[in-house]
Formats: structure tokens, C-alpha cells, sequence
């Protein structure tokens, strides 16, 4: 009563409606046997009961760049801007070290008054988002401060710059991120002559296996306390442990735990501060800097297919005013600062 198509090592059951995957080797597709690697045949029924023939498939592997290319090909641009495939942590925790800056948008406030030096800033740097590889960017940003009584300083400070930034990975082993800023850094007071500088960056990064990165290059300031920071360390992501990502490279180290598939919690590390062209109560202009490190704790979420927001909390120390006129310095008590900050 049954067809004689049925592999004669599966056993026939006796009538019933219930369905059996028959570890069979035979695909069977319109009724004819036939070997087809990853197909799934029509269900084959036999007295009420239910056959899927399916030929199992090893699993292949790819080598990395033929991944990286499979990736690049599920983007696509649309208005003159490359979407790809959504953003998650999985893939950020494991991908290689290739980005040593991207664009950020940051809201930030350490508290202070009286002898206490606050400061409130909105700003966002001239980066490019961490999948585009070059582009133009132009930004202004706002810095109010409070205090400190002993000093003169003014209440407004502001950020004025072009920027362009480029990455490419050339080889399986090697990749490089170069930007170069134009910038204006005033209260605008006065003639803002001073306050022209050139930050950028040189680094090349060295992909030593699919979970060990090293990092070498150079971060040009252009600051009066410190013009040149060495850019050196490594970064590690090991596939054995998914969920930790360390990334220990001077001047901008990090440290990622993986909390949950949208959410991460991390620990990092950064200079803080800058250098402005003011004008001085008695209408003199002079250039004045601040300079402070931070230590941060940050915990950031998914919010969108392109980038991450996140909370971080810091401790900040050895904090200082100077100025070009004057020899002395101004040193500052600890602080701690609170910062929103949107990665793309």
C-alpha cells in the first residue's frame, strides 16, 4: 500500500498522523530521489505519516577578508550614505582593532563654584562615523565655566573646526586612521589670532590574528601644555571570551563587559581640556589652558542601526590653569564629571 519510493531502512509505521524526520542521506523533491547538499524536500507522505528527507551540510569556513566582503556587499547606498546591516555588540566585541577615533556627540558636567572650577560643554569632534572610511566634518562647540574666584577667566569659551578623516584597511594585517583638524578655540572677544590650531592624528594598526591588534602611531594636539601624545598598545578580543573586549591602547584605553546582546558596561580613560585664545579683564589678550585626567566608568546601550548612548561617571584629577603671559600655574582640587555621550 505504500509508494516503493520509501528508502526501505526507515521503518514504515502503521497508520498515524504523526510527522518523523527520517535521518535520511536522499533529498526527495516532487517524488523523485535525488542528492541536493542544504535542500529540504516537500514533505513525503506514506500512510498518514510525515517524511522530510534532508541531506545534512558541513559547516564552511571562510577566510577573514572574504567575510569582510560578504559584509560590504549587504550595504548599500542610499542618498548618498552607506547603510549596512543593523549594529550589534556581538559583532563589535569580536571585530578587529581599525577605528582609533570616531563621531561622538558628548554632554558633560563637572560641578564647581567659588574656588571650585565647573564646566559645562557641548561638543562633538570632527570624526567620521566608524563605517564611513573618509569625509569632511565641520562642528562648533560650547564650553560655559564657573569659578574658579582666584582666576579671571571668562564665562564662554567656544570651538569652531573643519576636519577630514580617512581609514582603509589595506591588507588582511594591516589597516591605518588618519585625520587632520582646522580649528578656531576663542571666547571671541577679541582678535582670535592665537587660537588657531591644527590637531590631528597618524595611527596604523597591525592584526596580528583574528583576536590580537597592535597599535602604533602619533596624536598631535596642538595644545601649550602638551603639542604630541604617542599612540602605542594593543588590543585584544579574544573568541573565547565573547563577552570581554580589551582594547589597552595609550592615550585611549577601554575596557568592555558585555552585559546583555544591547548592552555593555566599560571602563576608559582620557585627557581632558584644551587650549583658548581669551581676552584678560584689563583688554589684554593672552591664551589660557586647562588640563585634567579621567577616569570613567560608562554603561552604553544599542539606539539605533548605526550607533550607541551611553551614561559615563568619572573621577577627575591633577587639574590646572595656565596661561601663555604667566609662569605660575593654578592647581585645582579633584572633581567629578557626568557625561552623555552618542557614538556613531
Amino acid at each position: 500500500p505504500y509508494p516503493a519510493m520509501v528508502p526501505p531502512e526507515v521503518p514504515v509505521p502503521e497508520q498515524s498522523s504523526e510527522v518523523v524526520a527520517a535521518p535520511a542521506h536522499q533529498v526527495f523533491a516532487d517524488g523523485v530521489p535525488e542528492t541536493a547538499s542544504g535542500v529540504v524536500s516537500e514533505d513525503y507522505y506514506a500512510g498518514g505519516t510525515t517524511f522530510v528527507y534532508t541531506e545534512e551540510v558541513a559547516p564552511v569556513e571562510l577566510p577573514e577578508e572574504e567575510v569582510g566582503k560578504l559584509l560590504d556587499e549587504s550595504c548599500q547606498i542610499i542618498d548618498g550614505e552607506r547603510v549596512c546591516t543593523p549594529l550589534s555588540y556581538g559583532a563589535l566585541m569580536a571585530e578587529s582593532y581599525s577605528v582609533y577615533k570616531s563621531a561622538e556627540t558628548v554632554v558633560s558636567y563637572m560641578p564647581g563654584d567659588g574656588d571650585q572650577f565647573g564646566w559645562f560643554s557641548l561638543e562633538s569632534g570632527t570624526s567620521i562615523p566608524r563605517k564611513q572610511s573618509s569625509g569632511l566634518d565641520a562642528n562648533f562647540n560650547l564650553h560655559l565655566l564657573s569659578g574658579p574666584e582666584q582666576v579671571a577667566l571668562p564665562p564662554r569659551l567656544y570651538d569652531f573646526e573643519l576636519g577630514y578623516q580617512t581609514r582603509a584597511r589595506l591588507a588582511s594585517w594591516f589597516s591605518y586612521d588618519l585625520g587632520l583638524t582646522t580649528g578656531i578655540y576663542s571666547d571671541f572677544e577679541d582678535s582670535a589670532r592665537d587660537g588657531v590650531r591644527f590637531p590631528c592624528h597618524a595611527v596604523a594598526m597591525f592584526h596580528r590574528s583574528e583576536e590580537l591588534d597592535f597599535v602604533v602611531g602619533v596624536d598631535y594636539l596642538d595644545r601649550d601644555d602638551i603639542k604630541l601624545l604617542p599612540v602605542i598598545g594593543f588590543s585584544w578580543h579574544s573568541l573565547s571570551y565573547p563577552n570581554m573586549r580589551f582594547d589597552l591602547v595609550f592615550p585611549r584605553p577601554r575596557v568592555d563587559v558585555l552585559l546583555q546582546n544591547d548592552t555593555r558596561l566599560y571602563w576608559t580613560a582620557r585627557l581632558g581640556g584644551g587650549t583658548w585664545d581669551i581676552e584678560m579683564p584689563d583688554q589684554s589678550n593672552d591664551v589660557f589652558t586647562y588640563r585634567d585626567y579621567q577616569v570613567l566608568m560608562g554603561i552604553e546601550q544599542i539606539h539605533s542601526d548605526k550607533g550607541t548612548r551611553g551614561w559615563e561617571f568619572g573621577f577627575v584629577f591633577s587639574r590646572h590653569i595656565e596661561f601663555r603671559s604667566r609662569p605660575d600655574e593654578v592647581n585645582l582640587d579633584e572633581a567629578f564629571v557626568i557625561r552623555h555621550v552618542t557614538r556613531f
